[in-house]
Parts: structure tokens; sequence; C-alpha cells
């Protein structure tokens, strides 16, 4: 089983790893040089990961799904995913953190375990299309990349 995770932020690393952890081969794509880039900003550089008191009434959109989402992984399921994959938290004021308190921690630890898990991460490539071809997806990034499962993570 083949899995390509376009875009290479938080929620595409975290959904490349599942999908590895899964037992699919993984690709991400990224636009940009890096990884993470938008994970080195969040919580003034320190990677604010989730918060202790999650509450559907504190998100936008339909609150019956966000309150689906949010029993369906707790911040403390959260917390597992980080510490499990080497980044301990720290709780400072409700808002649960990096203990290193640095957001490059994140990014390299969720690039790292992801690599670890035989990931393959292709940064620097811009999506030319999108294909269903019988049953299989098609990713043109200049060269075609065939899969059975498309996450789009943008």
């Amino acid at each position: 089983m083949k899995t390509i995770v376009i875009g290479a932020g938080a929620s595409g690393l975290v959904a490349a790893i599942a999908a590895a952890n899964a037992g699919s081969s993984v690709t991400v794509i990224e636009h940009n040089k890096q990884v993470g880039k938008k994970i080195l900003i969040t919580g003034n550089g320190r990677c604010n990961i989730t918060n202790e008191a999650m509450e559907e009434n504190k998100f936008y959109g339909d609150s019956s799904f966000i309150k689906k989402v949010l029993e369906a992984y707790s911040p403390d399921d959260i917390r597992s995913f980080f510490e499990n994959i080497g980044i301990c938290t720290v709780s400072k004021n409700g808002y649960i953190y990096p203990s290193s308190m640095q957001a490059q921690t994140v990014c390299e630890f969720l690039r790292e375990y992801a690599m670890k898990l035989g990931v393959k991460i292709k940064t620097n490539n811009n999506i030319n299309s999108i294909q269903q071809i019988n049953g299989k997806y098609v990713v043109d990034i200049g060269i075609p990349l065939e899969c059975d499962n498309l996450i789009l993570a943008t």
C-alpha cells in the first residue's frame, strides 16, 4: 500500500507517521524547502502543541463534528503521541508545550521520526496535477507518482 501526503506541516507529518505505522509506504510532498515552516512560529516560537481544556465551543464550524473529534482524540492522547516520539511536554497556564519550549524541537522530532519509519520527504516540489486513474492516484511533480491513498494536509 502506497500513500502520498501533500503538505509537510504538523498535520502532514503526523498523518505520514500514522500511515507508516499502519504499514503503508509513505511519501510526503512539500512545496517549501523545509518541513514544518509554520510549526516554527506557533506559540511565539515555543509551539503550543495543545491545550489542557479543549471544548467544541472554542472552535469555528460544526460543533457536533468538532465534539466527535475532540472525544476521539483528547489532549492526553496528543501528549502521549508526542511523548511516544520522544518529545516530553510541559503545561504552562493550561497550554501544552515541548519541555524544550522550542518549536524547532517539535519540527525536528516529527521529521526525524517520520524518516525513521521510512517516510520519504520531498521538499521544494510543486504539484502540477492530481488524477485518479484505474483506482489509483497519480500526483505529478514533474514526474508521476502513483499511490493507493492520498492525504491532503495543506
